[in-house]
């Protein structure tokens, strides 16, 4: 790697022990496309219309639904840090975890990502909308679409799981 590409890497440590994530080291492999996934994931994950909770919570539910050890153990460590309860976090790993959550915008996003994931009409688009905005609901949908795609690239690389919390 370039020297600008290996520092890129490094700074994925900073929530994983020092350790860079295994799934930016895969992606490493195309060096050029680091720095703007990089980019891209900062601004989704950020200080989006969503909000940081709310993203973690729909980051695990899509990977719940698909079954990423990967995703669902380092996202679930982001959650607690993002003011996730280890209930809500239980909740969120079973197929009633939206009932759970007083907070009606909590219950929506994991409707919503109910939805998407296991296909028909996404009834609870405009609800969300409604309550939460537009920009909530396209970083919404932005964020199930990630983290479908990198539960499905973390489980066909068999990406390393380590002491990560495996999925419900």
């Amino acid at each position: 790697l370039d020297d600008a590409t290996r520092e890129l890497v490094a700074l994925t440590g900073f929530r994983n022990g020092g350790e860079p994530l295994a799934i930016i080291e895969v992606l490493a492999h195309r060096p050029e496309m680091v720095g703007p996934f990089l980019q891209w994931s900062a601004a989704l994950a950020g200080a989006g219309a969503l909000g940081v909770r709310r993203h973690e919570i729909a980051a695990l539910r899509a990977s719940w639904h698909h079954g990423s050890d990967y995703e669902w153990g380092n996202h679930a460590r982001y959650a607690l840090d993002a003011g996730v309860s280890e209930s809500e976090l239980d909740a969120i790993g079973r197929p009633d975890g939206a009932t759970t959550f007083t907070d009606e915008g909590d219950r929506l996003v994991i409707e919503l990502v109910d939805q998407m994931i296991e296909g028909g009409e996404a009834t609870a688009r405009e609800r969300v909308r409604d309550l939460l905005g537009d920009a909530a609901l396209v970083d919404l949908v932005w964020t199930v679409g990630q983290y479908v795609g990198l539960s499905l690239v973390a489980d066909t690389l068999a990406l390393p799981i380590g002491d990560l919390r495996r999925a419900p």
